[in-house]
């Protein structure tokens, strides 16, 4: 975890408690995943309506912008039927939306391989592929963006 004691990444564990264990040994890791910060250029594939809908405008000044990563997302084999991966986006949508009502943004990007399966899971959850030339080996990017109104300040300090 490198890259997390440099703060360039967070990971996420979702556990499950089991008190039929002992104590120090009742945790269960069921899934995971990393997020982290990337900059994309809204200019390259992106329709105006989708720039309109992470920035807010049509045609934003900055064309630079940040956007949450999805940098790592798994299940933990010894307990993969306690969690579904809906279940899984739920908790990333959740920790997202909480960091973005606090600072800013509305979207989140995946970069994955060229995979049917892992295709269909992204757009099963929200997920457009961006619309730009990709290399034969170069991984996929996908972006959901996040409707403003539910990205929600939980608790107002």
């Amino acid at each position: 975890m490198p890259l997390e004691k440099q703060g360039l990444s967070r990971t996420f564990l979702i556990i499950e408690e089991d008190e039929s264990l002992e104590v120090f040994d009742n945790l269960n890791i069921l899934a995971y995943f990393t997020l982290t910060i990337k900059v994309i250029n809204v200019e390259e594939g992106f329709s105006k309506t989708r720039v309109k809908k992470l920035t807010g405008y049509k045609n934003p000044k900055e064309k630079l912008i940040p956007i949450i990563l999805l940098g790592q997302l798994g299940k933990n084999d010894n307990h993969k039927n306690k969690i579904t991966g809906e279940e899984l986006m739920i908790f990333v949508n959740q920790i997202v939306k909480e960091g973005q009502s606090k600072l800013s943004g509305t979207g989140i990007m995946v970069e994955c391989t060229n995979n049917s399966k892992l295709i269909d899971f992204y757009e099963k959850h929200d997920y457009r592929l961006i619309d730009k030339e990709y290399e034969d080996d170069e991984l996929i990017q996908f972006v959901k963006i996040f409707n403003r109104k539910d990205i929600i300040e939980k608790d107002k300090d």
